[in-house]
């Protein structure tokens, strides 16, 4: 995207929100249009991404995703956590991040763009969602965040769900970013059929996905898909929004589907077929979740969908893409704080 770039107090030069300029920073991005930092017409070789990001804790896995030379990293939830829904304390704690060496780091790195969408920490309410007083303040703060210009259609519409395409047709990765958060109802005795995207969304969606180009397709939300056997929020919760999606992916028969989810602070990989026994269409959820904190007291969930183990450590994301062949292949990496491989699978063949 050749998108204009607006220099803001939490960008180029960053002013903290206490009432006053303490110091104007330089990080040596010049100016944070983040989205447009990366040559989108080559082919997309490799996505990082992370999610559940304490900006006030040790932040050890930046040089290693730098390491990577990802073309995008991708928040994917909780890229800060805000504490007092101030705006003046929510502007704080994205300064504070931008303000991370590591981060600051990878900023700086020609050709790597960021995106990324939000989950219920960094929008300002623990498991919130419609009925969130500030969302539309939150929304604005969050896009200032990620240097979305002024002009761009996330600012005017009511969530920040968005694509991206990346790399060349015959090599096209699309990048679909729902917003789980803005539009989703409140579970209650009617949760059965309480919804999470809001109409317009699922209306956006399915214009993303019908008679798509791209050969790969990557769909992010903040909270897991397909692990739906736990207490913890999960599309699981929202059947009807669930059985909407599974069929919106059947009838529209995205190539290269890959899901991307956090929030959980464990990392693992799960897969649903969607198509039939005779003919099965194995689709992947892979979890990447904990940057600077984890669960590591976890002891075990049902999930009948998970493909391996689950890892307890700090850890992000990353998908490796090959188009070698005549078809894409796309493999999906959690990544420890040692730089190893903690898990591994072929999402896309």
């Amino acid at each position: 995207m050749n998108l204009s770039c607006p220099i803001r107090p939490s960008s180029r030069s960053l002013q903290l929100s206490i009432g006053f300029v303490v110091a104007f920073v330089a990080i040596g991005v010049g100016c944070v249009n983040l989205q447009s930092s990366g040559d989108e017409k080559a082919p997309l070789k490799t996505l990082a991404f992370g999610s559940c990001n304490r900006q006030d804790l040790p932040q050890p896995l930046w040089p290693l995703i730098k390491r990577d030379q990802p073309q995008v990293f991708m928040w994917t939830g909780d890229v800060v956590y805000v504490d007092d829904k101030s705006e003046k304390s929510m502007r704080r704690s994205y300064d504070e991040q931008l303000l991370n060496a590591g981060y600051s780091s990878l900023l700086a790195e020609p050709g790597i763009s960021v995106i990324g969408v939000w989950d219920d920490n960094d929008y300002g309410m623990n498991n919130g969602g419609s009925e969130y007083s500030k969302k539309a303040l939150s929304q604005k703060v969050f896009l200032d965040f990620l240097g979305e210009p002024k002009t761009s259609k996330r600012r005017k519409q009511k969530g920040i769900y968005a694509s991206y395409d990346y790399g060349p047709k015959e090599k096209l990765v699309r990048v679909i970013l729902l917003d789980d958060r803005y539009h989703k109802q409140p579970l209650n005795s009617s949760s059965a059929d309480a919804d999470i995207l809001g109409e317009a969304q699922w209306q956006w969606l399915k214009s993303q996905l019908e008679n798509s180009p791209a050969k790969v397709h990557v769909v992010v939300s903040g909270i897991q898909f397909l692990s739906q056997e736990h207490k913890y929020e999960t599309w699981g919760q929202y059947p009807r929004s669930w059985l909407r999606l599974a069929s919106l992916f059947k009838q529209t028969k995205p190539s290269g589907l890959v899901l991307i989810s956090g929030d959980r602070h464990i990392a693992e990989v799960s897969r649903e077929n969607l198509g039939s026994k005779e003919q099965p269409v194995w689709v992947y959820d892979v979890t990447s979740s904990g940057m600077t904190h984890s669960y590591e007291g976890h002891k075990g969930e049902k999930n009948s969908r998970r493909v391996g183990e689950v890892y307890k450590q700090i850890n992000y994301g990353r998908l490796r893409f090959d188009w070698s062949g005549r078809d894409p292949k796309v493999v999906a990496e959690v990544v420890g704080v040692d730089g190893s491989t903690v898990l591994s699978a072929e999402v896309v063949r």
